[in-house]
Order: C-alpha cells, then sequence, then structure tokens
C-alpha cells in the first residue's frame, strides 16, 4: 500500500500544509494580539484542522472523511466542553459587573 503513495503530491501537500499554518499562524497572533481570539480559540482549531484535512484530501477523499470523522468524534465533546465553559466565564463576569453596578464596593447585607 505504502509503495504505491504518490510521494511527490505527498511532499506538494505538505510543504504547502507548513507554508499555510506560518500565514495561519501569524493570523492567530494578530487576533491574540487585538484580543478578537478570547473565547475562540476552539473555532481556531477548527479552522487549523480543516485546512490540513483538506490537505489530505488533495492526496485521499476517502482517508480525509475517515480522519475527518475521527475528529469529530474526538472533538466535538472539547467543542461542547469550550463553549460551556466560555460561556460560564462569560455570565460570572457579567454577574460581577452587574453587583458592582448595583451595590458599588461595598458588599451587600454587611454593615457599613
Amino acid at each position: 500500500m505504502m509503495l504505491g503513495m504518490n510521494w511527490g503530491l505527498i511532499g506538494i501537500v505538505y510543504l504547502s500544509l507548513i507554508l499555510l499554518s506560518i500565514g495561519y499562524n501569524q493570523l492567530i497572533g494578530w487576533l491574540e494580539k487585538h484580543g478578537y481570539a478570547e473565547g475562540y480559540t476552539v473555532d481556531l482549531v477548527i479552522g487549523g484542522v480543516a485546512f490540513t484535512l483538506a490537505g489530505i484530501a488533495v492526496i485521499s477523499v476517502d482517508a480525509a472523511l475517515i480522519t475527518m470523522g475521527g475528529f469529530v468524534c474526538s472533538g466535538l465533546p472539547m467543542i461542547i466542553g469550550a463553549r460551556w465553559r466560555f460561556a460560564q466565564k462569560r455570565n460570572h463576569g457579567q454577574a460581577g459587573q452587574i453587583k458592582e453596578v448595583t451595590y458599588g464596593n461595598h458588599t451587600p447585607g454587611l454593615a457599613e
């Protein structure tokens, strides 16, 4: 099976993935620097996986589809978990802001 592989095509795909990843890393750095990545890490990972799967699909659609199925199975719980944790963090922050606006700098119920 391995002997019939098109090593030239594989090399081109791998080199292309390296170059794309360099650019994607720069994009992620820019997003993080400007505060646009917070809460979206899972989406950025999905983007990286997607272009890797696209590269593999150039070599073999069947291999890409099988691999994508594996990533969906292993990644879906992590995607759901990341979204839930971010929502909890955001809600906790909003609750703190509401409490601060409502009560100011003192704790409700304590004598001043």
